[in-house]
């Protein structure tokens, strides 16, 4: 009988698989279990050779083991006629991971089915494989170039300084250490309102802030207040939450526990087809799913779709957002006992991605004016549309946020105290996990799966260290590395920089470039690293380069 095989990165992926894809029918799962090759660790591990990038890939300890083993299933397949499929992760990594693959195995890469598996339910999996497509080489160029640019510009900046500092990792150092210098710089500024407290609602005056509280006051008492004069109500719409990405989830949970730990989370919850491919920067969604769900659940949605079926695209845009595998909104029975954190993850995620396929929710805001001119504005959010997938939706007020002041009509006397309501400029933000995340999506430093490795790493190496009201604190080693590339490479500091690189990378795995361009920009990051200039594409590659001492 024909036997076909299936190549996947994970094992728990492969078991997962092996499941569906039944041995009887002729089928058989194996993975690679992680990388089977890499750069050396003892030199550069890559050279320019005729104006080319050339970097040399080395089988790993790990990665020969897996190979014979994936070649004696290999031949066993070719024996029985079956063809074999490459299914490893659907990014960049991924995609050079099955280039990888493919050039062990000796398997022609313009012809062996390239599956992407985006989720792992069993509708999803039949037809990835019934519409493969092919290995992308502008991703595989592009996720080769970003290695060859972390390298090198790597041992630029470990020869310089000593140390071991990332690309990514420099500017965001540099960000952390100017927000915990704003906040201790920042000097609160306060004023003073005048107005009045009615029950717990306060009503302000129409005058300007007053620097003194008890000035204030006095304002408050010269204008006493008796009644309402008038009373308006304004409903509108408001629309709901976008399906979360991989930076969004981190962002919220980043503050109870580690972000690795998190990512370890999420992928567990995507081997186990709960959740779709947890490693994205999209926010669309199926239209299979979002119809499945409205036809189900009930969900009204919005006019505007999201994009349909994705089969045979490559690369992190074909991505849709983290979503539930499930239509049905109700946590599964096997997370009951699981690890919390994994049940936690899957209710933020799936209420992000059921509202996301919901109407919108009204909300009614409500203006009171006395008699002395004071006003006062209390907003109520009702519970319907996308609201009633929302987790604390149970601990909505009844009555409205303040039921008293919420029954007051026109005419109706009121019982105002003078007071003084106090505004206060905020600090700044202190540099947590979170703030840093949304600083590097802001940004563009980084990619959204480089943003977790970049903070374990800056923790690892102890540059920074966590304080319980100070968010990520410099240490002193984080302190001298950042004082010496301030000195001698500061353009590396700099996040426009930092994006201008990955602008080129995207530019690389969107169109056909050549390895002149990879190797171009490998140059324009060591020259960056190095100080002797900043990113520029006009870089004759026949010509030495000045900083083209490191990558010899």
């Amino acid at each position: 009988m024909k036997t076909n095989l299936l190549i996947v990165e994970s094992p728990a992926k492969a078991r997962r698989l092996a499941t569906i894809l039944d041995p009887d029918n002729g089928w058989v799962v194996a993975a690679t279990y992680g990388d089977l090759m890499d750069l050396p660790s003892r030199n550069l591990g890559l050279r320019f050779a005729e104006g080319k990038l050339e970097l040399h890939w080395r089988t790993t300890l790990k990665g020969r083991k897996q190979l014979s083993r994936l070649r004696a299933v290999a031949r066993t397949v070719r024996k029985t006629g079956g063809q074999i499929y490459v299914g490893t992760a659907p990014d960049r990594e991924g995609e050079t991971l099955a280039a990888h693959v493919m050039q062990s195995l000796q398997l022609p890469k313009q012809t062996t089915p390239r599956v992407l598996l985006y989720s792992l339910e069993a509708h999803a999996i039949k037809r990835a494989i019934a519409r493969p497509g092919r290995l992308n080489g502008r991703v595989v160029a592009a996720q080769e170039a970003r290695r060859g640019l972390d390298r090198a510009v790597g041992y630029e900046l470990a020869r310089r300084l000593r140390k071991t500092i990332g690309r990514v990792q420099a500017p965001v150092l540099k960000a952390c250490a100017v927000q915990a210098a704003a906040r201790k710089n920042f000097r609160p500024s306060i004023r003073y309102r005048a107005g009045f407290m009615v029950n717990e609602t306060f009503f302000a005056l129409p005058l300007q802030p007053l620097l003194s509280e008890r000035e204030a006051l006095k304002a408050a008492e010269s204008k006493p207040a008796r009644r309402v004069v008038s009373r308006t109500e304004d409903r509108e719409y408001c629309s709901p939450p976008a399906a979360c990405t991989t930076t969004d989830v981190l962002k919220v949970f980043s503050d109870e526990t580690g972000v690795e730990r998190i990512c370890a989370a999420m992928k567990s919850l995507f081997v186990d087809a709960l959740i779709t491919y947890p490693r994205t920067d999209s926010r669309t969604l199926d239209r299979d799913w979002v119809e499945r769900v409205r036809a189900e659940c009930g969900a009204n949605g919005r006019s505007q779709p999201p994009p349909g079926s994705h089969g045979g695209l490559h690369g992190p845009a074909a991505c849709e957002a983290i979503r539930p595998t499930s239509t049905t909104w109700r946590t599964p029975a096997s997370l009951e006992n699981d690890e919390p954190l994994k049940r936690r993850l899957y209710e933020y995620i799936a209420w992000r991605a059921f509202a996301a396929c919901a109407e919108p929710a009204q909300q009614t805001t409500v203006t009171w004016v006395l008699d002395n001119q004071a006003t006062g504005t209390l907003t109520r959010e009702d519970v319907e549309g996308w609201r009633q997938y929302r987790p604390d939706r149970d601990h909505q007020p009844a009555g409205g946020p303040d039921p008293i002041v919420w029954s007051l009509k026109r005419d109706d006397p009121v019982k105002a105290v003078p007071s003084a309501g106090t505004l206060q400029t905020p600090p700044p933000d202190a540099p947590t996990v979170a703030w840093l995340l949304n600083w590097m999506e802001k940004n563009r430093v980084g990619r959204p799966s480089t943003y977790a490795p970049c903070l374990s790493k800056l923790l690892d190496r102890k540059l920074v260290r966590p304080h319980p009201s100070e968010g990520l604190v410099l240490t002193p080693l984080g302190l001298n590395i950042l004082g010496q590339l301030s000195k001698g490479a500061e353009c590396i500091l700099l996040p426009e920089h930092t994006r201008a690189l990955e602008e080129w990378l995207d530019e690389i795995a969107r169109r056909e470039s050549g390895p002149e361009e990879s190797a171009r920009l490998v140059l324009a990051g060591v020259r960056l690293a190095s100080g002797t200039g900043q990113v520029t594409r006009a870089i004759d590659l026949r010509q030495p380069a000045t900083a083209r001492h490191s990558v010899r």
